[in-house]
């Protein structure tokens, strides 16, 4: 086992064969947006990449995704065992002070026995040999009479990149409607110049041509991923996003994607709004994918000092990801 740039993994010949997360492009988008390396660790053909933040005295890692093998299911004992070595490997380089919450779509299945957790999980569609009935007869029946209704009511979809400051539009409204995190169009633009093949907008326009819904979305082979949507309220056209996401789903099958992935719930949430967020995901008929998303201090008495500069510095605003929300 060990960690590694990408040049230095084992098996190296079977990773273009792995979701998007492990690419050159990825770790190229990463380096060029972010300013950060990408390295990997590797133990018996399992593989995880994670994404190298902070200065170098407070080193942190995120990791970019689940672990993955090339041809062989990895087991709940084999993902344990992979995560706590992962640990002791960061540990004793010296160099890492924390493995931090990854984003909601490298949530994984397992996790280390030293960690900080919440629970976590995902609702995916199997797209492949379905037909558009197929799909749409799994969506809860509200959902499909309102996607009907959209559509027979001059509900539009469009999907292409050349949408997206449409998207934005909408996307940044939303976020500053509900007081939350908003990424700049800058990220968008640079995912879609290092990811042209694995990037897509989408926009709905009611009946009057104003867009009143919108997502973007990064795929693979394996699966989509819905990363970021926005909507807006007043338009007489309802059911405007589940008939965004039936279009996708389609358009999506027909590019031989296999799974459509909604991109995060939380599990037995008592905030009403996200336990409403999981009843809208929950509508699409997909299957509930469960886990966790977890973090570890590796060197505790440095993520002390670094967590009180970082107060200090926010003036002693103190920043809450999703576990500590859990709580």
């Amino acid at each position: 086992m060990h960690i590694t740039k990408r040049e230095g993994l084992t098996n190296l010949s079977s990773i273009s064969l792995f979701p998007f997360q492990f690419s050159n492009s990825y770790a190229d988008f990463i380096k060029h947006h972010f300013g950060n390396e990408v390295c990997y660790f590797e133990k018996n053909e399992i593989i995880v990449p994670f994404e190298i933040t902070g200065n170098r005295y407070f080193q942190q890692i995120k990791l970019l995704s689940a672990p993955h093998r090339a041809n062989k299911v990895i087991t709940s004992e084999e993902s344990i065992s992979f995560f706590n070595d992962l640990q002791q490997e960061l540990k004793n380089t010296g160099k890492y002070i924390r493995i931090v919450q990854p984003h909601p779509m490298a949530f994984t299945s397992e996790k280390p026995v030293e960690s900080k957790f919440c629970e976590f999980g995902t609702y995916i569609t199997t797209l492949q040999n379905k037909t558009d009935d197929e799909i749409l007869n799994s969506f809860d029946v509200k959902y499909k009479k309102a996607i009907q209704h959209c559509s027979k009511n001059g509900g539009r979809i469009i999907i292409d990149n050349n949408a997206l400051n449409e998207f934005y539009s909408v996307y940044l409204n939303t976020c500053k409607r509900a007081n939350i995190y908003y990424d700049s169009l800058t990220y968008f633009k640079n995912l879609i110049a290092y990811l042209p093949d694995n990037t897509i907008t989408a926009i709905i326009k009611d009946e009057e041509g104003l867009t009143i819904g919108a997502a973007f979305f990064i795929f693979d082979n394996h699966r989509t991923y819905c990363t970021h949507a926005g909507s807006i309220g007043g338009s007489k056209l309802y059911g405007a996003m589940k008939h965004l996401h039936f279009e996708v789903m389609k358009w999506m099958r027909d590019k031989n994607v296999k799974e459509y992935d909604l991109t995060g719930v939380r599990i037995n949430s008592n905030n009403e709004t996200l336990e409403g967020i999981f009843k809208f995901k929950k509508g699409f008929g997909g299957d509930l994918k469960q886990g966790y998303l977890w973090k570890s201090d590796l060197i505790k008495w440095k993520c002390q000092l670094y967590d009180l500069l970082v107060l200090l510095k926010s003036k002693g605003k103190k920043h809450q990801d999703i576990i500590d929300q859990e709580q």
